[in-house]
C-alpha cells in the first residue's frame, strides 16, 4: 500500500518534501499537488503546468543502491513511466530523452528531477519529482514542444489512478538487475543511433553525432561524424531540437 499525501499547492513537491521529516516517513511517501507555485526541472528550467490538470508528485526513496550506481535509479523511474505511457495509456513512440525526459515523437510529456542525499558510501534518500502532463490540451507559447496524454490519446485520465500505476511500475523496476535495467533504457532512448545536432555546452560549439548508449555511471556515449566517440556527462552536451 503506498503511502500519499494530497496538498492542494504547493511551492514544489521536491523542496516540500525534502522540508519535511524524511526519516519519520514510510518507503515510497509521495506528495502529490494539484498546482506548483514555481514547479522546477533541471537546473533552473520551470515546469509549468494548469492547476488539476496533470501529475506533479515526488517519491521518496531509501534504496540499498551505492553511489556509483545511482543512475540506476534514474534508468528505473524513466522506465517505470515509459511503462505507464505504452502499456496503460497505449501510447505509440515513448522514448527517454537522456537523462529522463519522456518523449512522444518529438514532444515532451513527462519531466523528471531526481535529488540524491548521499553521505560518504551510501545514498541516505532520494527524492525523485515528476512532471506528467495528463490532461492538459492547451501549453503557453513559451514551452517550445510539449504534448500530453490527452493530447495522444483524446481521452482524459485519472490523476490518482496514472500515479498508482507509476509507483507500481517503479517497485517493479527497482527489482531489475543492473544488467537489464540497462539494457531496457538504453533501448528506448530518444534519438537512438540517429544523427543528430547537439550543442556542447561551455564552448557553444555544434557538432553532428549518433547516440551510441549510456555508461552505467550515466554518462552518453556518442559518435562525432569524424568518427570519433565521446563521452559526456550531465550538462556537458545539450540536443538541438
Amino acid at each position: 500500500m503506498n503511502t500519499i499525501m494530497h496538498i492542494e499547492e504547493s511551492i514544489s513537491t521536491n523542496k516540500q518534501l525534502e522540508a519535511m521529516d524524511i526519516f519519520s516517513l514510510p518507503p515510497y511517501f509521495t506528495l502529490i499537488a494539484d498546482y506548483q507555485t514555481q514547479g522546477r526541472g533541471r537546473g533552473n528550467n520551470q515546469w509549468h503546468s494548469q492547476k488539476n490538470m496533470n501529475l506533479l508528485a515526488s517519491t521518496l526513496l531509501f534504496s540499498a543502491v551505492l553511489p556509483q550506481r545511482q543512475f540506476d535509479i534514474s534508468c528505473a523511474y524513466s522506465l517505470a513511466v515509459y511503462q505507464v505511457l505504452t502499456e496503460y495509456c497505449h501510447i505509440d513512440c515513448v522514448s527517454i530523452k537522456w537523462p529522463n525526459d519522456i518523449y512522444i515523437n518529438n514532444n515532451k510529456i513527462a519531466g523528471i528531477l531526481i535529488e540524491h542525499h548521499i553521505s560518504s558510501d551510501r545514498i541516505k534518500y532520494s527524492i525523485i519529482g515528476i512532471g506528467l502532463n495528463v490532461n492538459q490540451i492547451t501549453f503557453p507559447n513559451w514551452i517550445p514542444n510539449p504534448t500530453s496524454i490527452a493530447l495522444c490519446t483524446g481521452r482524459t485520465y485519472s490523476i490518482d489512478d496514472i500515479l498508482d500505476r507509476l509507483l507500481q511500475n517503479f517497485k517493479h523496476t527497482l527489482t531489475m538487475s543492473h544488467d537489464t535495467l540497462h539494457a531496457l533504457y538504453t533501448s528506448h532512448l530518444y534519438k537512438l543511433h540517429q544523427w543528430s545536432s547537439f550543442t556542447i555546452c561551455g564552448t557553444g560549439q555544434c557538432i553532428q553525432a549518433c547516440i551510441q548508449g549510456v555508461s552505467p555511471q550515466g554518462c552518453l556515449q556518442v559518435l562525432t561524424s569524424e568518427q570519433r566517440t565521446l563521452m559526456f556527462e550531465l550538462n556537458q552536451i545539450k540536443y538541438n531540437l
